[in-house]
């Protein structure tokens, strides 16, 4: 995501991946576990039905870098409208 498809937080996923956050390598394992954990629910957590959905796509080298992108149901304002949000 971050190199492909014009990450919004490129710059600070990027940054963060080169040791920039202030954190020791015990606290960014925890955080990588957590997160991990995090995405595995969100298989089983989302909303999927044929009017509205939730679709999550997590980057296949840094986990804490996620796309999200909702097309609500016909019935609400924000029917008939995708939107796309970057996560990190």
């Amino acid at each position: 995501l971050v190199q492909d498809h014009g990450f919004y937080f490129a710059k600070n996923a990027n940054a963060a991946k080169g040791g920039h956050g202030g954190g020791g390598k015990l606290e960014e394992r925890e955080k990588s576990l957590r997160v991990a954990k995090e995405v595995c629910s969100l298989a089983a957590s989302l909303p999927l039905f044929w009017d509205s959905t939730v679709c999550v796509r997590v980057d296949d080298v840094d986990t804490s870098v996620l796309r999200a992108l909702i097309l609500p149901s016909a019935d609400t304002p924000y029917g008939g409208g995708a939107f796309e949000f970057d996560i990190h």
